[in-house]
């Protein structure tokens, strides 16, 4: 599970920071702006976290489940931080 984590988490850290890059090119100051931002730093942690987790996961022989339930968990938070991203623009844009 943790190849999979390292993969998954690794591949939505660089669309944070696509995402992150793109907000901050094309979208105007506004208070939904600054919001979309800080969500976008914050699952940024979150999916770094889950990769170095899931790769000491990899690495570790003794250690391999806690890492990987760390990863997990981190990884889900990201993802529910994504989800809060979504909702933000959905409802801006709207």
């Amino acid at each position: 599970m943790a190849q999979h984590i390292l993969s998954s988490s690794s591949r939505m850290l660089g669309f944070s920071f696509v995402t992150l890059g793109l907000i901050q090119g094309f979208w105007k100051a506004t208070p939904a702006r600054a919001l979309m931002e800080d969500l976008v730093g914050f699952s940024v942690i979150f999916f770094l976290g889950a990769t170095v987790f899931a790769y000491l996961a990899l690495r570790s022989e003794r250690r391999a489940n806690f890492w990987e339930r760390v990863a997990d968990g981190l990884f889900l938070v990201g993802l529910a931080f994504t989800v809060g991203e979504t909702i933000v623009l959905v409802v801006s844009i709207t």
